[in-house]
């Protein structure tokens, strides 16, 4: 009897370890440890472990402050009319990629976006570290979640920076980031009228990877029709002109002036202006064009990227 109760004592525990490891993503020897310190008892290991990894991770925290955070990610979040962005830097590219940092990242944007949902200042504004670590995740604050963290990754982690995003009377907010909706290394966040959620999203995105650094006017617009109607013209010109030299014997054969001249026109000068870019979604419309579609006008824009400064739109002139 002795025997058999040993047998089922360690098959219960064998199955409570792998409940555990599961459970918590502790390595199995932490999840061993726990179990003997609470007597099989899951719920209390889980605490156990929890209390654990924060203690460890002040002591990894002071030991790995002075190596360098030259990864890292953002994660976003969006509550009504009140969005946040919390850039995580840590060392390697591979634990930039894992799915607990960036759970992280994004949770710090949600509780910023739950306390800052009945006074978000208009605008976009940099929540200092001071005033978020104490901020409380679940049943930890923010900076003992980080501590948990770092003992479990084995990687120093720093809060870069986190940002309050909330417009004015009568505009809405969207805030996006790349590669993931939710989290990734670039981001942007938009103002705007009219429209949906879902273009607004999508207009994030093209601000992520066609980089504009103005919206651009109604101005912009007419004289970038006025300048490809005058290369039409030219086009038509040059092209009519190879054709009669051609007819006349003085010219080889023609009929390509056209295409040419069109392809040879400049538009470096609207590659900044967003309202002027192809929309990255559909590259037969300019975003202007998407714009009127849906009966949507941005009031103003911010993009951002890892380990970079943050760069707003430049004002409407």
């Amino acid at each position: 009897m002795v025997f058999l109760s040993r047998l089922l004592r360690a098959d219960i525990c064998k199955q409570s370890l792998l409940s555990l490891r599961k459970s918590t993503g502790h390595s199995f020897q932490h999840c061993k440890k726990a179990l003997e310190h609470s007597n099989n008892d899951i719920n209390e290991a889980v605490k156990w472990l929890e209390s654990e990894a924060v203690k460890q991770g002040w002591t990894k925290l002071e030991r790995a402050a002075a190596r360098a955070t030259k990864e890292g990610v953002f994660g976003v979040a969006r509550i009504e009319n009140v969005a946040a962005v919390t850039e995580v830097n840590c060392e390697t590219d591979f634990v930039a990629r894992n799915s607990e940092l960036r759970g992280f990242a994004a949770r710090v944007s949600e509780g910023l976006c739950g306390e800052f949902a009945e006074k978000a200042p208009i605008g976009l504004k940099q929540i200092s570290w001071e005033e978020i670590s104490q901020l409380i995740l679940g049943e930890q604050s923010i900076e003992e979640s980080r501590a948990r963290l770092v003992a479990k990754l084995g990687e120093n982690l720093n809060v870069r920076r986190s940002l309050v995003v909330s417009p004015p009377d009568g505009e809405k907010v969207a805030v996006s980031c790349h590669p993931d909706g939710t989290f990734g290394r670039y981001g942007a966040a938009i103002f705007y009228k009219g429209g949906n959620a879902e273009i607004a999203e999508k207009l994030c995105r093209h601000i992520i990877g066609m980089r504009p650094i103005a919206i651009g006017t109604e101005e912009d617009l007419a004289r970038a029709k006025k300048a490809r109607d005058a290369y039409k013209g030219q086009a038509k010109e040059a092209a009519s002109d190879k054709q009669d030299a051609a007819a006349s014997g003085t010219e080889g054969p023609g009929g390509e002036g056209e295409e040419e001249a069109e392809e040879e026109a400049p538009e470096s000068v609207d590659e900044d202006l967003l309202l002027l870019q192809n929309y990255v979604f559909d590259q037969d419309l300019k975003v202007a064009d998407i714009l009127r579609e849906h009966d949507m006008e941005i009031m103003k824009f911010w993009r951002f990227e890892c380990g970079d400064e943050l760069m707003e739109s430049k004002a409407r002139e």
